[in-house]
């Protein structure tokens, strides 16, 4: 029985740690003793327990935006040394065989993977295409370690082998998210006031902003319309939700937004939309865009790294990022089809990401790149990314 060693910086319940969970998951299915350690204790614990896996907790050091200073560096650094020792101590306790971090966000996990002789996988879940060269160094910099890289999508895999390290490093391998899919009927466009949806963390980044701007512009244009933004902040980013609050208050739309919080299970949510915007600056992959589309509501996205592969399937609408007449826009465009374009259009969604996206096209994939010796090959060899070391 092979062991594994699942590493992981969160103990929370958004888009990367579900999929620690269906990687579990998809581990014990295959026969694998897994064990996953994490920084501490949390929502994500009962999750990974269902799936089988042993869930222990293992001081990590964590890259954060705070490490972007000479005293944020020092900091990271005297953590680092004091969890590699913890990292290594559990690894031979374990016993594992491979080392899975499911981040490039713990670099330590790599170093004590190798320094341990151990076979070491990296997931990579982040695309920082636009980050300063520190970041990018702090980041790609350990991926040198990895006998093994798997990226979430195409632009994720661009954003690592196009690194100064990427000469040193294997060539990343693209293994789309796969996950349990909310199932839903398509239903014709709304009589009355229309209902969109935003799910994810509260963050710049993730454009809620955007989709209360758009719903500003809808409302001027006479359509009837709410909003409804399920997700918490990030760690150090709770004055956004007040700024949201402002913005739909300046733009006389506060009764039509509504922010709910965090949701462990937005099925019902997604079930009772009837659009779902994705309004990201920034999305490696998009677990909310396959989530829409799989419960054949129409997804109107921004046409941005992961999202772009996502949508180029059919069921929705891609749009400019951060040009908030641009989703107003689709989103009249959308409520303007025939009933049967509409059914249509969402029928489609969901029979294309339950094609691309299911949990078990997605562990079949991910096994063969963590136990290729155990993995009967596919008919098509796993999708290894090609392009010049240090492009930029």
């Amino acid at each position: 029985m092979t062991r594994v060693l699942l590493a992981h910086p969160s103990s929370q319940l958004y888009g990367a740690d579900r999929m620690l969970a269906s990687s579990a998951r998809c581990l014990v299915d295959a026969g694998c003793d897994v064990t996953v350690a994490l920084p501490g204790p949390g929502g994500l614990d009962e999750h990974l327990r269902a799936a089988g896996a042993r869930v222990v907790s293992c001081r990590t050091a964590v890259l954060r935006k705070s490490a972007l200073s000479l005293r944020g560096l020092l900091v990271l650094a005297g953590e680092s040394v004091r969890a590699l020792w913890c990292q290594m101590r559990l690894i031979r306790q374990v016993d594992a065989d491979v080392v899975y971090a499911n981040t490039i966000t713990v670099p330590t996990w790599l170093l004590a993977g190798r320094l341990t002789r151990r076979r070491v996988v990296c997931h990579v879940h982040e695309a920082e295409d636009h980050a300063g060269r520190l970041t990018r160094v702090l980041l790609l910099v350990q991926l040198v370690l990895a006998h093994e890289i798997v990226c979430n999508s195409q632009a994720t895999a661009r954003f690592v082998a196009g690194s100064a390290f990427a000469r040193w490093a294997p060539r990343p391998v693209v293994v789309h998210n796969g996950m349990p899919l909310p199932a839903g009927l398509s239903k014709p466009p709304p009589v009355g006031r229309v209902s969109l949806l935003v799910v994810g963390r509260l963050s710049p980044r993730k454009g809620q902003d955007v989709a209360i701007r758009a719903l500003a512009r809808l409302v001027e244009e006479g359509w009837d319309v709410e909003l409804e933004l399920l997700g918490d902040a990030y760690e150090g980013y709770d004055p956004f939700r007040q700024e949201l609050l402002r913005l739909a208050e300046d733009l006389e739309v506060s009764e039509r937004v509504g922010l709910r919080g965090f949701v462990a299970d937005a099925g019902p949510a997604y079930i009772a939309a009837d659009i779902v915007l994705v309004p990201s600056r920034v999305e490696p992959f998009g677990n909310v865009a396959v989530e829409g589309l799989s419960a054949a509501r129409p997804v109107v996205a921004s046409a941005v790294q992961g999202l772009v592969e996502i949508l180029d399937g059919g069921g929705g609408r891609l749009v400019p990022a951060d040009d908030a007449p641009a989703p107003a826009a689709a989103i009249s465009a959308l409520l303007e089809l025939s009933e049967a374009e509409f059914l249509e259009l969402g029928r489609r969604g969901s029979d294309q990401v339950r094609a691309r996206f299911s949990e078990q096209r997605y562990g079949r994939a991910l096994l063969e790149v963590l136990l290729p010796s155990q993995t009967p090959r596919r008919s098509a060899p796993a999708d290894r990314v090609e392009v010049e070391h240090g492009a930029r």
